[in-house]
């Protein structure tokens, strides 16, 4: 999703200095935020098999499902404040200034989970 929420980024800075936007152009299909659990993690926790990972596996695992809770966050925030927008008919540049915005948040946020799941995979692969 991360290819999508830059090009809308991108897309709704531009849409964002135009002035007289009548409609939603057809590139928007939604802020489509990624749905990401953490029931792997906290099964390790409840089961115990955590205890079999290295204090560095351990901490890394603990840091992916962090910046993974922190996204959702965001995502929430960013979701809602979209939905409790109050636009007239003829200001949608409000909206396209607020997801130029949140899709920077959103796509930077992806790229370091991007990293963070590789440091963690390599680390749990023993690479």
């Amino acid at each position: 999703m991360i290819d999508y929420h830059i090009m809308v980024r991108d897309s709704s800075l531009k849409y964002s200095k135009l002035s007289n936007i009548l409609e939603m152009p057809h590139f928007f299909k939604g802020v489509r935020p990624q749905n990401l659990t953490n029931s792997a993690f906290e099964t390790g926790i409840q089961t115990g098999l955590i205890n079999e990972l290295s204090f560095e596996q351990i901490q890394l695992t603990n840091n992916t499902y962090t910046l993974q809770n922190d996204y959702e966050q965001f995502s929430t925030l960013m979701l809602s404040g979209l939905v409790t927008m109050d636009v007239d008919d003829n200001e949608l540049k409000k909206v396209f200034r607020f997801l130029s915005m949140s899709m920077t948040d959103i796509a930077i946020k992806e790229q370091e989970l991007l990293i963070e799941y590789d440091k963690l995979l390599t680390e749990l692969n023993g690479e």
